[in-house]
């Protein structure tokens, strides 16, 4: 189980990468475990992996990196890093005159490789040599590296808009779209290769309309949400092969019935579900703690002290980050095994 360990208060944001943490205080000061970041930010630092660690300055908009294994500081000037490709390259946005430029940039070796310039796409996922690109939310796109061309392009406009590109598992490509004028939630399958749609999932289940997320470890698809509202009501989890597209769980999480949790914000770390919900209002109120594979109810708590909603939820190994409204950070840290 957990317990408060403490509380810090004038957060704007938090972040960890399961054995790191990082948050921004209101006074746009960045901490990385506690140590001082010499810049002024008004966004958190985030975390390629275990490996690196990105952060701005918001005096003069320049970007640097902080090679977690080693503890060097890389500066990166203009340029935003997107995607960690190997060791050393990423695939980067470099303002210049104004325009962003596509990159792929060694860190090493400071050497960047042009792509495109004056890109305006919105970046979603890298596939092995290919960019998926979103355009206006309703077009995917696919870009290779290697030339610089796009090799497919699908308008997606008939299921709705483009909420989530989630994953590229095998050849399958899995992007939640929403049709909010019809209340239409669907996962689309498909091919990486071609742009080619190969499998609708929505018809009969009770998606979510944001968090659906992909499980790495488990290579499934997970959405797992309430419907809000002040009186009692079920939260339902939905679990789909990434590889095969069969839905593997279409369940009412029944443990959750009796106390009347209804989830809202979740995260998976170490076979168990992370969650904060509410009981008898919309206002999230508590945090727990769900077995995997059971679904059993581990633990839960209401955070005491809160202020307002519930805005952001992270797991580390041994302990539980929860921001709140007003920029309330509670850090709850384990005690016991909930094994």
């Amino acid at each position: 189980m957990f317990k408060l360990k403490e509380v810090k208060t004038d957060i704007s944001c938090i972040s960890t990468n399961n054995k790191m943490f990082c948050y921004n205080t209101k006074q746009e000061e960045l901490f990385l475990d506690e140590i001082k970041i010499h810049t002024i930010t008004s966004l958190c630092g985030y975390f390629f992996s275990n490996e690196y660690f990105l952060y701005s300055n918001k005096d003069d908009y320049t970007n640097s990196i902080i090679d977690l294994r080693s503890k060097i500081t890389y500066s990166l000037g203009k340029v935003s890093l997107q995607f960690q490709k190997s060791n050393n390259e990423f695939v980067a946005l470099e303002k210049v005159e104004g325009k962003r430029n596509l990159v792929i940039l060694d860190l090493l070796s400071k050497e960047k490789k042009l792509i495109q310039e004056n890109i305006s796409f919105g970046i979603k996922l890298l596939s092995n040599n290919n960019l998926i690109i979103n355009e206006v939310w309703i077009t995917l796109k696919s870009l290779s590296l290697l030339t610089g061309k796009y090799e497919w392009e699908v308008d997606l406009s008939e299921y709705g808009e483009i909420r989530t590109v989630l994953a590229a598992v095998q050849d399958n490509l899995w992007v939640l779209v929403n049709d909010y004028k019809n209340n239409r939630h669907s996962l689309l399958c498909l091919d990486v290769t071609s742009g080619r749609i190969m499998q609708v999932l929505g018809e009969g289940l009770r998606l979510s309309d944001a968090h659906v997320k992909y499980i790495e470890e488990k290579q499934t698809l997970l959405s797992f949400k309430s419907s809000i509202s002040a009186v009692p009501s079920p939260s339902t989890l939905i679990e789909i092969d990434a590889t095969t597209g069969q839905v593997l769980r279409n369940i009412t999480v029944e443990s959750m019935l009796a106390p009347n949790l209804k989830v809202g914000l979740w995260q998976y770390h170490n076979n168990k579900l992370f969650f904060t919900a509410n009981t008898t209002m919309m206002t999230t109120t508590h945090i727990g703690v769900l077995d995997y594979d059971t679904l059993q109810l581990l633990w839960y708590t209401e955070v005491p002290d809160r202020k307002g909603l519930l805005k952001d939820l992270q797991v580390a190994d041994d302990k539980i980050y929860v921001l709140d409204q007003v920029g309330t950070l509670h850090i709850f840290e384990k005690e016991s095994s909930i094994e």
